[in-house]
């Protein structure tokens, strides 16, 4: 997950929080499917979700 401009290594089990208005993102390097279970309250409205490409 990119947290705070720097990718650190997840695992399963892992639980992030993420502020309102922080960037963040989430990438799959390993070789099985990645699942991510999200929860946002106050719920997300559409237009707050902006996709990076972060090449």
């Amino acid at each position: 997950m990119l947290i705070n401009g720097k990718w650190i290594d997840v695992k399963p089990g892992t639980f992030h929080f993420s502020p309102m208005n922080r960037v963040h993102a989430t990438r799959n390097t390993g070789k099985e499917h990645l699942v991510i279970f999200s929860i946002f309250t106050p719920s997300m409205k559409e237009p707050d979700r902006y996709f990076v490409d972060m090449k």
